[in-house]
């Protein structure tokens, strides 16, 4: 079974935009981007360009990396990410995370900054996306309400 297929959240569809909320703040080399994940919610996140530390201050979801199996994150908790990693969480608590990125040039354009730091949509995110479109049909189909981001 698809681990995806495991995660039943009965909550209304929303734009992923809505249920995770950020905010940006700058140091002299880094960028820190601070997330917002809501509870019974999940997050397909972008495949990293590069190697960073993510700190979780509060809450729990369940975490894959590349699509492999979940593991079970709570807070506080620090882990590294690396290039190539794309993340998928299921939020089981309204959970705050940060990332921590390297930011030689002082650079604060949020656009730059994504395009320096993330791939949006790769294959690997768009196979997600469809599980769990299929997933949401699935649902749907038998009068359950499932929201499904990207």
């Amino acid at each position: 079974m698809n681990t995806l297929e495991t995660y039943k959240p009965q909550v209304k569809m929303v734009d992923v935009k809505e249920i995770c909320d950020t905010e940006h703040y700058w140091q002299p080399g880094v960028y820190i981007r601070k997330m917002f994940g809501k509870a019974s919610h999940i997050y397909v996140g972008a495949e990293h360009k590069e190697t960073h530390t993510n700190i979780v201050v509060s809450g729990s979801f369940d975490l894959m990396v590349n699509g492999g199996e979940p593991q079970l994150i709570i807070a506080p908790m620090v882990f590294t990410s690396n290039a190539g990693d794309q993340k998928t969480a299921y939020f089981h608590s309204d959970t705050v995370w940060l990332n921590i990125m390297s930011n030689e040039d002082d650079e604060t354009d949020i656009e730059v900054l994504d395009s320096r730091y993330v791939i949006d949509d790769t294959p690997q995110i768009q196979s997600i996306v469809q599980t769990l479109h299929k997933l949401e049909q699935q649902q749907i189909e038998r009068e359950d309400n499932i929201w499904l981001g990207q």
